[in-house]
């Protein structure tokens, strides 16, 4: 049986992450801070699951939580930082206790965990997982949350880091941004329903406009320089190309899809022919987005 771990696993996203990993047949280890009965409560509805109080902004106690569930498992095959807080306040007027409260919790718990679980992996030559949780605030950004928009920012520099470093020890490194999601800790901001009419907007435009019933790595090329990338593949005819499996979308031409079995080769070779035909005809170098990290 494989072994994951869920910091801020029973409230919230962390609850719904450890909730799924459990029915996918992960033993859960499911890390949380404070808040007693709903990790009782959860460990009530999900028979077997394990629950552990800890402060992770401790590398010591993260470290002893560590090497406990790996003596008691003996592996540990994926990783879920999700545990993060928020302490708002306008630039100006934010304290210093609110910024390291939240950079401790944030920044520092993921990384004291990462370090804890990547010394076990790559010793153990397991070929695990490491999923960060970020935020759109760490893209974005986001008035009054200076210190959480820079925590969640960090993460995705982080995981972008880390993805190369152990991209030859087979350890998949990677980040997910979510959007507004109601749970308890968002129920404390003071402009929730603004917040949540934007990201309602932003949804509706993105399923419109993007190919989200496919998998793919997002726009798959940057802006070139007085163009858009999307309208220069369209426009030289490879809406809809495909190589095997990888295709360009029929919706958005940025996208490079996968339309069922589609290998890395697949795509590769897709987008080394999008550079050619474009360069051909209009005379733009395109540049992939998305990085090749492993051997292909």
């Amino acid at each position: 049986m494989k072994v994951a771990i869920v910091t801020g696993g029973t409230r919230g996203i962390g609850k719904s992450i450890t909730t799924e990993l459990y029915h996918e047949g992960y033993q859960v280890i499911a890390v949380y801070s404070s808040n007693d009965a709903a990790a009782l409560e959860l460990q009530e509805q999900l028979p077997g699951l394990e629950i552990s109080k800890c402060d992770i902004s401790d590398s010591r106690a993260v470290q002893k939580l560590v090497t406990k569930i790996f003596r008691m498992y003996g592996r540990i095959d994926c990783l879920v930082n999700n545990a993060g807080i928020i302490k708002d306040g306008y630039f100006l007027m934010m304290s210093e206790e609110k910024w390291m409260d939240v950079v401790n919790i944030n920044l520092m718990g993921l990384v004291n965990m990462t370090k804890a679980v990547l010394k076990i992996m790559k010793a153990k030559r397991i070929q695990g997982k490491v999923i960060n949780i970020s935020s759109t605030s760490g893209v974005a950004g986001q008035v009054g949350q200076a210190n959480y928009s820079a925590t969640k920012g960090a993460i995705v520099s982080i995981t972008k880091t880390l993805a190369k470093e152990f991209a030859p020890d087979q350890i998949n490194i990677n980040c997910v941004s979510p959007g507004f999601i109601e749970t308890d800790m968002t129920n404390e901001l003071r402009n929730k329903e603004e917040i949540k009419a934007k990201m309602d907007e932003y949804a509706l435009a993105r399923k419109t406009k993007q190919p989200l019933e496919y998998p793919s790595a997002g726009s798959t090329f940057k802006r070139p320089e007085g163009y858009f990338a999307g309208k220069l593949i369209q426009d030289a005819g490879l809406k809809g190309y495909q190589v095997g499996d990888a295709q360009v979308s029929e919706k958005h031409s940025g996208f490079v899809i996968n339309r069922g079995n589609a290998t890395a080769s697949d795509v590769m070779q897709l987008i080394s022919d999008v550079k050619d035909k474009v360069k051909e005809q209009f005379g733009v170098t395109m540049e992939p987005e998305v990085k090749r990290v492993g051997r292909f």
